[in-house]
This record gives C-alpha cells, sequence and structure tokens, in this order.
C-alpha cells in the first residue's frame, strides 16, 4: 500500500478549508489524485491531520478533517553551520538535520567563509521537503546569515 500524500500547511486548524500553493498543486497532479481522495497534512509544530481533496480547473484546496496524531516536541537540537562554497553540500547538510528532527539550523560567517547570502526561500522549501518526505512532524527554523561574533 502506497503512503497517502503528506503536505505541509503552517497555521492550519481542524475543519478549515486551505487553498495548495502552486508546487504542492503539482504534486497532486503528478500523483493523479482526484477530489475527495485523503492526504495527511502537518503543521511543523507536532500535528499530523487528515485531510480530503478538493480539486477543481485552476485550484486545488484541502479540508482538514481530524486531528490524527500530537507529538511534542521533545528534543531542542540546536545546529550552527558555517555555508560551504558549494551551495548543493550545504543544502544536503539542511535536508539531513530536518530528517534527524533538528529544531533550529543557525547559518553564520566566519573569518574565512566564502559565502555571504543564502537564499533563505530556497532553504526553506529544501526543509520543507525534507520534513514531508521523511515523515518528521517538525520544521526546523533556518536563521539568516549572522557572523560568528553574534553567535557567539
Amino acid at each position: 500500500m502506497k503512503d497517502p500524500l503528506r503536505l505541509y500547511l503552517p497555521k492550519v486548524k481542524h475543519g478549515e478549508s486551505f487553498e495548495l500553493g502552486t508546487s504542492q498543486q503539482k504534486h497532486v497532479k503528478v500523483l493523479r489524485l482526484t477530489s475527495g481522495d485523503s492526504c495527511e497534512i502537518f503543521d511543523g509544530i507536532g500535528n499530523l491531520f487528515q485531510g480530503e481533496l478538493k480539486i477543481e480547473k485552476r485550484s486545488t484546496s484541502v479540508l482538514v478533517q481530524e486531528l490524527l496524531k500530537h507529538e511534542e516536541q521533545t528534543n531542542h537540537l540546536v545546529v550552527a553551520i558555517a555555508p560551504t562554497k558549494n551551495i548543493a553540500r550545504f543544502e544536503w547538510f539542511i535536508e539531513k538535520a530536518t530528517e534527524l528532527g533538528v529544531q533550529k539550523i543557525i547559518s553564520f560567517t566566519s573569518f574565512h567563509s566564502e559565502r555571504t547570502n543564502l537564499n533563505q526561500e530556497r532553504l526553506n522549501r529544501v526543509v520543507e521537503s525534507a520534513a514531508s518526505q521523511s515523515k518528521e512532524l517538525g520544521v526546523p527554523e533556518v536563521s539568516d546569515l549572522i557572523s560568528f561574533s553574534e553567535l557567539l
């Protein structure tokens, strides 16, 4: 039996209907899901909900039906890392840290750092995707790039 589609929707509430974003709509289309199919929704803070898809011509929404599971965040892992020159390696680390259940990732620059800026939007997408695929119910916060002295 295949696993149901798992969607990340922050600030989700029982009984409400939410419009899906473009990337989430693509997942629904690729999986050939239809109106009435069920899915799982997680809010990033430990709650897992059952949902029902409603697919129309130009939009897709999900109705949040019931709370399936609530997981308290027992570990409070924080990781500080200086981004590597190769951004793909840094994104790989972010993905694996998310899968392990890290709750906050702090990126910093040091004396020998070559990377001075990060695409926060891209890193958030990596984190959300990793959390969805690994079945984690928490989504870590990825901080903006700060200096090493600010970190200390």
